[in-house]
C-alpha cells in the first residue's frame, strides 16, 4: 500500500506490505512520520510545524500524541532566540494522518485502527499530518508511557530554522519530565495562555491557575514577578548548556583531564600515576566496599598548591581541599586512601572560562562573593554509571540556628561550578525545613535541572542557606538540598562533573601521589584496617582488569558521543 503523507507542501512517500499494514496502526504511523521521516527527508519540516503552531513563541517542550498509546516529547534547544526568547512551556497536541478523501475513508484511519490495504481505500492513498490542540481530556488521544518517545532537537545556530542535532531516547521519568508552564488555546482570541502547576512527567493533573492572560504576557509578568522577588527565596542555582560553545577549548581540556584518568588502570593511591584512584569506603562503618563498585558517585581530587605554606617535608606540598575528612563518615573513605593530585595546565583552562561566566553572571550579587569565587582552587571529577547516585544533601554545613559552619572547607558566600561532560542527567533540588529536616510540600519546592555535555551549572550559596522564603509565604526558615539519581537508560551510558570549589582549608600531601601526610605515631582505626584489607584484595582480583577495562570502553563510547560537539 502507498501512502503519501502531505507537509506543509512536501510529499513523504511511504510503502507498506500487507503484513505491516496488519500490524501498524494509523497511531504507529503518524508516530514514525514525525519522528523519522521528517527528520530523513528534511530538517526544516519539524521545525517550521513546531514555529506555525506556536507563531510567537519559541517553547521548550511540545507533548504530541498520535494515539493507539504512542506519544512524543520534542525538546527543542532553539538558537534563534534573539528574535523571540524561548519560553519554558509545552504544548499538548493530538498529531493524526487524515485521508483528503471521503468521511468513510478518514473514520477507517482512526489512530487505534489498523492500516487496511484494499477497498474502500485506493491504491495510492494521499493523507495530511495534522495537528490539534488536546485543549481538553475528551480530546486528548490517550497514550502509554511504554510507547512514548523523548526527542531532542537543536537549532542551527548558523541556519536558523534547520536542525543541526537530535537524538530520541525512552520515556524515563527524566528525559520526559514537562515544565510547569502549559499553553493552551484562549476561547476569546488566538492567543494562548499559561496553565502553572508543579514539574511532574506526562500524564499527571495540573491545577488550572489563569487561562486568561495572554502568554506574552503571562511570560512578561512572571520575568518582573522573579526579578521583583530576587533573592526572596527562589531557586538560583543555573546552568549555561552553551557554556562549551563560548569558549572554544574548554571540552578538549576537559577530555583531556578525563583521558587522565579513564585511559589508564586503575591503582592505589599510594602509587603514583594516571588512572583512577582505588579506594575501599566503609560508609558510617559498615561493610568496605570498592569505590568503582558501589553505587555512591565516584569520585577524584585535585587540589592547586597554596604557595605561601612551606611543608616541612621536600616532599611534601599544601595544596587547597573540599572536606577535610573526605566524608570519613558520610562518604566512606578513610584518610590513608585519601589523594588530592595535582592542578594540570587542561584545569586552569577551565577554571579561567569558568572565571569569567562567574565575573559576568554574579558581579551584582550582593550574595556571591566573586572576587574570591574567582580564584578556584580545588576539584572533584565526580561520575554517574551503572546506577550510581548520591541522595539529598547539602554542600555545606550548618549550625542549628542556620548559621554557616567555620569547618566548611569552601569559602562562604562561593558558588559551586559544575563543567558536565557526557550524558545527560538530572539535577533535583528539594526545599526542606530547617528544623524539622522534612521535605516542604509546596508546588514549587521541587526543581529539576538537566545537565547536558558541555553545560557549566553554578550551585548558589543562598540556594543552601537555612533562611525565610517570601514567595513560598512560609514563616520559617528553609533550605534546598540537591540529588542526582545518575544517568537514565540503556547502553554504556557515562556523566561526568568537573566541580570547581574556592576552598580555604589546605592538607599537606605528598608530592607525585597526592596522598595525605598523615601523623606517623597515629595508630589505624578498625575502619582503616578493614578498608585497607578490601582494597588489597580488591588488587589481586581477576576481576580487577575487566573492570578496568569495562570502564575505558563505557568512557570511549561516551567520548565518541560527545567529544565532537566542539
Amino acid at each position: 500500500m502507498e501512502i503519501h503523507v502531505h507537509v506543509r507542501g512536501t510529499i513523504l512517500p511511504i510503502i507498506l506490505s500487507q503484513e505491516k499494514c496488519a500490524s501498524t496502526s494509523w497511531g504507529d504511523l503518524c508516530q514514525n512520520v514525525v519522528q523519522n521521516l521528517l527528520m530523513a527527508t528534511d530538517s526544516r519540516l519539524i521545525l517550521k510545524i513546531l514555529t506555525e503552531i506556536c507563531p510567537k513563541e519559541r517553547l521548550t517542550h511540545y507533548l504530541m500524541r498520535y494515539g493507539d498509546g504512542n506519544a512524543s516529547i520534542i525538546r527543542v534547544d532553539w538558537s534563534s532566540t534573539d528574535i523571540i526568547p524561548p519560553l519554558l512551556a509545552y504544548i499538548d497536541l493530538n498529531m493524526t494522518l487524515m485521508p483528503r478523501v471521503s468521511e468513510t475513508l478518514q473514520r477507517l484511519a482512526q489512530p487505534h485502527l489498523p492500516v487496511q490495504p484494499g477497498a474502500p481505500f485506493p491504491a495510492a492513498l494521499h493523507v495530511d499530518l495534522c495537528a490539534l490542540v488536546a485543549s481538553s481530556a475528551a480530546l486528548s488521544l490517550p497514550h502509554n508511557k511504554d510507547q512514548m518517545s523523548v526527542l531532542y532537537l537543536k537549532e542551527d545556530e548558523q541556519f536558523p530554522g534547520c536542525v543541526d542535532t537530535f537524538s530520541i531516547v525512552p520515556a524515563d521519568g527524566y528525559h520526559d519530565l514537562l515544565p510547569a508552564a502549559v499553553c493552551v488555546p484562549q476561547a476569546s482570541s488566538a492567543a494562548a495562555a499559561i496553565t502553572e502547576g508543579t514539574t511532574v512527567s506526562v500524564g499527571e493533573k495540573r491545577k488550572a491557575i489563569s487561562t486568561a492572560a495572554s502568554m506574552k504576557e503571562e511570560a512578561m509578568s512572571s520575568r518582573k514577578k522573579k526579578k521583583k522577588n530576587k533573592n526572596k527565596g527562589e531557586l538560583q542555582s543555573i546552568v549555561d548548556p552553551n557554556f562549551y560553545q563560548k569558549y572554544p577549548g574548554v571540552l578538549n581540556a576537559g577530555f583531556r583531564v578525563l583521558d587522565y584518568l579513564y585511559l589508564h588502570p586503575s591503582h592505589a593511591p599510594w602509587i603514583e600515576g594516571a588512572g583512577l584512584l582505588l579506594a575501599a569506603e566503609s560508609c558510617y562503618g559498615n561493610d568496605a566496599k570498592m569505590n568503582l563498585q558501589r553505587k555512591h558517585y565516584l569520585r577524584q581530587s585535585f587540589g592547586k598548591t597554596d604557595s605561601s605554606a612551606i611543608p616541612a617535608d621536600d616532599n611534601a606540598r599544601v595544596c587547597f581541599v573540599y572536606g577535610a575528612g573526605h566524608g570519613s563518615r558520610t562518604f566512606g573513605t578513610v584518610e590513608e586512601q585519601i589523594a588530592y593530585r595535582e592542578w594540570t595546565e587542561e584545569m586552569q583552562i577551565i577554571a579561567d572560562a569558568i572565571r569569567k561566566e562567574l565575573v559576568k553572571r554574579f558581579s551584582a550579587d550582593k550574595g556571591v562573593d566573586v572576587d574570591v569565587n574567582a580564584h578556584l582552587n580545588e576539584l572533584e571529577v565526580i561520575s554517574f554509571y551503572d546506577g550510581k547516585k548520591i541522595t539529598f544533601h547539602r554542600d555545606q554545613t550548618y549550625s542549628a540556628e542556620g548559621k554557616f559552619c567555620s569547618n566548611n572547607c569552601q569559602k562562604q558566600h562561593t558558588c559551586t561550578c559544575i563543567f558536565v561532560l557526557g550524558d545527560e542527567r538530572v539535577l533535583e533540588f528539594q526545599l526542606f525545613w530547617g528544623k524539622k529536616k522534612s521535605e516542604v510540600n509546596h508546588p514549587e519546592a521541587l526543581n529539576m535541572i538537566r545537565l547536558t555535555n558541555g553545560a557549566l551549572f553554578f550551585l548558589h550559596p543562598e540556594d543552601e542557606e537555612d533562611r525565610l522564603r517570601q514567595i513560598f509565604k512560609i514563616k520559617e526558615r528553609t533550605h534546598f538540598k540537591h540529588r542526582n539519581n545518575g544517568v537514565k537508560g540503556k547502553g554504556n551510558l557515562l556523566s561526568i562533573g568537573l566541580v570547581f570549589r574556592t576552598c580555604v582549608t589546605t592538607r599537606t600531601v605528598y608530592k607525585g601521589t597526592g596522598q595525605l601526610v598523615l601523623n606517623s605515631n597515629s595508630k589505624p582505626t578498625k575502619t582503616t584496617l578493614k578498608c585497607n584489607s578490601k582494597l588489597e584484595e580488591y588488587e589481586h582480583q581477576w576481576s580487577k582488569d575487566p573492570i578496568d577495562k569495562g570502564l575505558k570502553n563505557k568512557y570511549l563510547s561516551m567520548k565518541e558521543r560527545h567529544h565532537n560537539e566542539e
